[in-house]
Parts: structure tokens; sequence; C-alpha cells
């Protein structure tokens, strides 16, 4: 028996290494610290040179809830505040992780519905902003915010994921959407009208970084 308690604990030993390695490596704020949904936090462009604060949400009169995320070259926008949801099956259930699914919000926005909003994958372009008359913008797929989500909306429109910018920065990085089933994820980036830079489904994409809102 004390022998095969021996074996047992030596397969083990031997396994447990591995076991971790496979598990996907956590998110890291700018300030070094892991990512937790516990926590909220701003998303920050990585070498903006045209100003402007983190992510927000713009208004463009689709739904009364219903708003598209945004970033303007104007420095007295702070931005707005995001919470990231695991929604991989983890035994640290408010840990974040690479390329695993997760679910984002913003928060504390009180003229929003006065509730969190959820980001999802629209087909809808905005009502009350001048589109240019192209073809290629009609195709766009907009990164939406809204607080009232229909029931039967596809879930994984709700799906998204973080990936390493670069291999040699673990604090750089680029935000995909895996909204298809049985396709390959997209990138987050920007299509520009005017001032305005709307978050939609693109192949190029966006470097960010994720900053904690410190109390």
């Amino acid at each position: 028996m004390k022998h095969l308690f021996l074996l047992l604990l030596s397969l083990i030993m031997i396994f447990l290494p591995c076991i971790a390695c496979d598990a996907p490596q956590l998110v890291y704020d700018a300030g070094g610290e892991e990512l937790s949904s516990e926590h909220k936090y701003y998303i920050f462009l990585v070498n903006n040179r045209s100003g402007g604060g983190a992510l927000s949400i713009i208004y463009a009169g689709n739904t009364h809830c219903e708003h598209f995320v945004f970033h303007r070259t104007d420095e007295a926008l702070q931005g707005a505040k995001v919470r990231f949801t695991s929604l991989h099956n983890s035994t640290v259930s408010d840990a974040v992780r690479l390329s695993t699914d997760v679910q984002i919000d913003f928060v504390d926005i009180i003229w929003l519905c006065n509730r969190p909003s959820t980001w999802y994958i629209s087909n809808f372009q905005p009502k009350l902003l001048p589109m240019p008359p192209s073809s290629s913008t009609s195709k766009l797929q907009y990164v939406v915010a809204n607080t009232n989500i229909e029931p039967n909306y596809p879930s994984s429109a709700k799906v998204f994921r973080i990936e390493r910018y670069s291999d040699d920065d673990n604090m750089t990085y680029k935000l995909l959407t895996c909204s298809t089933h049985g396709k390959p994820c997209k990138y987050l980036g920007f299509q520009v009208f005017g001032d305005n830079k709307f978050l939609v489904a693109t192949d190029e994409p966006l470097a960010v970084q994720i900053v904690k809102e410190y109390t």
C-alpha cells in the first residue's frame, strides 16, 4: 500500500507541472497586476499621437440604451470604465486569461440606462452620424454597448478575447471578437469618421493597454 501511494505521488508530481503549463496565461494591467473581474479598468490606446482618453461610448440614435464604442481626439474626455468577466472555466473565477472568452461591460455610466452596458458585435450602422458613401462601410461590424440586448441575439456576439500584441511585451494587448462560430476571431480596430474613431471588427489589430481604476 505504501509503495502504491508513493507511485501515485510520483505521477502527480510529474503531471502537475504539465497541467500548469497548459493553463492559459494571465492578463496584466499597465501596472503589472493581474486582471480581475473584481476591478474596473480603462482601455487606452498605445502610441496614441492624436490624443484623447480611453475608449468610451457615443449615442448614435439607434435605440435608447444602445451606444457605440469609440475614441475621440479630445483630451478633456477621460473615457469610460469597463469590467472584464472571464467566461473561461477556471478554478479562479475572477482571473482573466489570454486567448479565452471574456465579456466586457461599461460600468458606472449613470446616464446609460443606469445599468452596466455589455459589449457586443452588431451589423447596424450609427444613424445620427454622417457616413461616407462607401459600400465597404455598410459591411462593417461595429462594437456596440447595450443594456437591453434582445434575448434571441446570438450569445457569441458578446464573446471577446485578449491576446498579447507582441511576444516581448506582456502589458500591451490586442482585442478580438469571436462572434461567428466556426470562423477565426477578428481583431478590433478603428473605422474613422471625422474626429470619431469607431471600434469595429477588422483585420488590423489595435494596440491597447488596460489601466486599473485607482480610488
